[in-house]
């Protein structure tokens, strides 16, 4: 570019000194000349010659600072994708751990309930005698509070079926159809699971409230139907924990197709910047040759009598 400006400082150097000299020249003439054809074309080429030397640096200075601009750009891209990246596998991770946390009360819950189920089926053999009576109605006194503890899961049940919607439209957006859809099976799971829970704390708050003594038969039943969203819970804890996992394994290979892409396309405009810059340096280089040749024209001069 140093060059350029030199170039440029020479050519107005040139236009000043070839105006001075015609207007030196006409002064001490007696006899009025019009400006030879000769004159004419050597100060067009040396405007045209400038113009296009200034036109060319122009582009080639637009050109340099547009490459600089994409690959300043194209490292900004890949250090925020870097950022997202490592943000969204630290965001797996609590996930996965709030999953374990949650999956160990669900769990231990689940195995009580299908004992007061087993010991509720097991005191239904017998005959209703006063002592089977009582059994039963210990298991009932067992199998409320089970019930009532699966409030705490519940309430953390929508927000995570949520989640899921929101990653299945991603997964979509993306174009993984099937992590779309067993996201989405998920997400259905879970908010069944948090329904049938609910509906079996109403149910269990009746049956404290009633005064009237639950049979073997019906304390095996509501257990049953406890053990049901449980499972469900479990089951959708665990898938939710497997496509964490899974996408989290994945994040590395996406860094690395978006940050190729991301070059690729910081190289294609580079050489398509680059082809332009060689064409604003043939821009120049004309220039300097219609600068540096002026046109030989016969001199054509007009004398008139004073």
């Amino acid at each position: 570019m140093l060059r350029v400006v030199d170039m440029l400082v020479e050519c107005a150097g040139t236009l000043f000194e070839r105006y001075d000299g015609l207007k030196s020249r006409r002064r001490g003439e007696r006899t009025l000349q019009t400006i030879p054809p000769q004159d004419r074309t050597t100060h067009m080429k040396t405007l045209t010659g400038c113009f296009a030397i200034l036109l060319g640096g122009v582009g080639t200075l637009i050109a340099l600072v547009v490459t600089g601009l994409v690959w300043w750009g194209a490292f900004k891209i890949t250090a925020q994708t870097e950022k997202a990246t490592s943000h969204a596998d630290k965001a797996l991770v609590q996930v996965e751990e709030g999953l374990s946390t949650l999956k160990e009360p669900v769990a231990s819950t689940t195995k009580s309930v299908e004992e007061v189920r087993e010991a509720a089926a097991t005191a239904g053999e017998r005959p209703n005698t006063p002592a089977a009576k009582a059994e039963a109605d210990r298991l009932r006194t067992t199998l409320l509070p089970l019930i009532e503890r699966t409030e705490m899961m519940s309430t953390a049940l929508p927000p995570i079926a949520e989640l899921l919607d929101n990653a299945a439209d991603l997964a979509g957006n993306s174009g993984n159809e099937p992590r779309a859809d067993r996201l989405r099976v998920t997400a259905g799971s879970v908010r069944e699971a948090a329904k049938e829970l609910d509906d079996l704390r109403d149910h269990a708050a009746e049956f404290r409230v009633s005064k009237e003594a639950m049979s073997a038969k019906e304390v095996e039943s509501l257990a049953r139907r406890t053990r049901k969203p449980l499972d469900r819970m479990t089951t959708a804890l665990s898938d939710v924990k497997q496509e964490s996992e899974r996408l989290r394994g994945e994040l590395p290979e996406v860094r690395r197709t978006f940050n190729s892409w991301v070059y690729t396309g910081a190289a294609v405009l580079t050489g398509i910047l680059f082809c332009i810059g060689l064409g604003q340096l043939a821009i120049i280089s004309w220039g300097r040759r219609r600068f540096a040749s002026p046109a030989v024209v016969p001199p054509q001069t007009t004398t008139l009598a004073r």
